[in-house]
């Protein structure tokens, strides 16, 4: 076991959401809580029901991290957690494990994470790749991208995006697992590097109504040896087409898992470079999926639904499945779209056979319930689990509208949104 010589170890459990739960353990306990774990109550993160509750997390040691805060070194580790010494088999990490070991190929992905960093009050939706001086933390962000660097994150860039205040960093390509586990890392020191700089930094989908929203797109490649599967002669190969196949017919139900919370739907309207309909074209920002196609070279697909509240290891492990499904079924793409699909009529969109996205959380629970892709990923019980507290989500919701004479499909973001997912 590799001596960690740090103050504290924060050790972090990932929730069925996808948000990240932390304790801090002192120099004095670290050696011991890396050998034996630490107990917790699994019912107050949802995993277990009350009655059966005590769960116990083992950290995973490849997944350190060490960073000064505050003039202390303090480590950061992700933790596996087992029930009655087994693996709990809906955990994030276990089912990304478990999924990604079925293929011989493997998936990588490369993220875009968008945030608002609220220095101001933001007004403008064309401020996109602003510079210095108009984008104010122009110099913070890049020693943000080092802070990430040093700590052996490969980051590609960064830009300011659409938003006044927005904010993007892109990651270069990992395999499911690592990509999954470095987004929960890396929003997680965003947030503390940002804190002790006095800037407040959200990741929901949609804090400002007006304004654009924060996506997760996704850039996918999928790999034999060292094959990219996805590289054909100028065009996708054919297996990416039945990849690309597979995603599309399988979407509507993973929604769920890439777009879960109340808010990730304000985010999916028409009008801010965010899908609405289950669509894929060449360059196109208005499809679901788009191919980049700024080469002649095409060698991987852009999925653009996801957003930063997403969970990545049950979102990429739905990708993979439903992809793999696609290619094992020479699953037929339809045509690709190249219009704006926006401001194409209802009755064109019907006729060509173009379905929408789920466009709240209950459809995306509707479209779960029935779900094959999400029955492999939670298994029985975990799915029971997850969609309940879905469904006491979406009634809570629900009740805030009703006390505020607000309709169902109001697009406003509300307090109680702001309240719940701000920080989230």
């Amino acid at each position: 076991m590799p001596e960690v010589d740090v103050s504290f170890l924060e050790l972090g459990v990932v929730t069925l959401d996808g948000r990240l739960r932390t304790r801090s353990i002192p120099r004095a306990q670290i050696d011991s809580v890396i050998r034996e774990g630490f107990g917790f109550d699994g019912s107050s993160l949802k995993f277990v029901p009350i009655e059966d509750s005590d769960l116990v997390a083992i950290p995973d040691i490849k997944t350190l991290k060490i960073f000064t805060f505050n003039g202390r070194r303090v480590g950061f580790a992700l933790c596996d957690v087992y029930k009655d010494e087994e693996p709990l088999p809906y955990y994030p990490r276990f089912v990304a494990k478990r999924v990604a070991s079925e293929f011989e190929e493997k998936l990588l992905v490369g993220p875009e994470m968008e945030f608002y960093a609220i220095t101001r009050e933001p007004q403008t939706n064309e401020a996109y790749m602003w510079p210095a001086p108009q984008d104010s933390i122009k110099i913070i962000k890049q020693e943000l991208m080092q802070s990430l660097i040093d700590l052996g994150i490969e980051v590609r860039l960064e830009h300011h995006e659409v938003a006044e205040c927005q904010h993007e960093v892109v990651f270069h390509h990992k395999s499911l697992l690592e990509m999954a586990d470095l987004l929960i890392f890396a929003k997680y020191f965003a947030k503390l590097f940002f804190f002790q700089r006095g800037i407040d930094v959200t990741f929901m989908p949609k804090p400002f109504q007006d304004l654009a929203g924060s996506g997760m797109h996704c850039h996918l490649s999928l790999w034999r040896g060292n094959e990219n599967l996805f590289e054909g002669d100028g065009e996708l190969s054919n297996e990416g087409k039945s990849f690309l196949a597979g995603v599309l017919r399988r979407v509507k139900e993973f929604t769920i898992f890439s777009n879960n919370t109340v808010n990730s739907f304000k985010r999916l309207v028409p009008g801010f470079e965010a899908p609405v309909y289950v669509t894929w074209g060449y360059g196109n920002r208005t499809t679901l999926v788009r191919i980049p196609s700024y080469t002649s070279k095409l060698n991987r697909i852009e999925v653009r639904s996801p957003d930063p509240l997403s969970n990545p290891y049950f979102t990429f492990t739905a990708i993979l499945l439903a992809g793999m499904e696609g290619m094992k079924a020479k699953a037929k793409l339809p045509p690709p779209t190249q219009e704006n699909v926006y401001e194409m009529v209802e009755e064109e969109r019907v006729a060509r056979g173009i379905e929408p996205l789920p466009a709240s959380l209950k459809e995306a629970i509707e479209m779960a319930e029935k779900s094959e892709i999400v029955d492999k990923i939670l298994g029985p019980k975990g799915k029971k689990l997850y969609l309940e507290e879905k469904k006491r989500e979406w009634e809570r919701y629900l009740n805030y509208l009703k006390l505020h004479q607000l309709p169902v499909n109001t697009k406003a973001v509300t307090k109680w949104e702001k309240e719940r997912y701000f920080h989230a």
